[in-house]
């Protein structure tokens, strides 16, 4: 059973997450489209070839930097649910893109066949 202190984490970490995603999903969507519209911004190639990949790879990242993190540096505040929360997504973004990258440089068969040749 999870303690008192982890409970109360827990609740905060959902009830955060819950509403990140539903804003998060929001605002990216338009923003992107408005910058698209305007010129302002143009699709990376690298990104999107590697995005699939970061879809693959994101849930079972996050879980283990997540468990690692916490292991390593438990804070029991809500400043720390919050910057796990930022921390974490940009962790596993920048580790899931960075393994592409050496996939697709040093073994490009495998990363085809593991991204569909995407």
């Amino acid at each position: 059973a999870l303690s008192s202190a982890a409970s109360d984490v827990y609740k905060r970490q959902i009830y955060i997450h819950n509403i990140g995603i539903i804003f998060g999903i929001f605002s990216a969507v338009v923003l992107t489209a408005y910058l698209l519209e305007r010129g302002v911004i143009r699709v990376n190639k690298f990104l999107s070839d590697g995005s699939f990949f970061l879809y693959a790879l994101h849930a079972l990242l996050m879980l283990v930097l997540a468990r690692c993190i916490t292991k390593v540096f438990f804070v029991d505040s809500l400043f720390y649910t919050v910057a796990l929360y930022f921390i974490v997504p940009c962790l596993t973004t920048a580790v899931s893109f960075g393994l592409y990258e050496l996939l697709r440089r040093y073994t490009p068969r495998i990363c085809a066949v593991l991204t569909g040749g995407r």
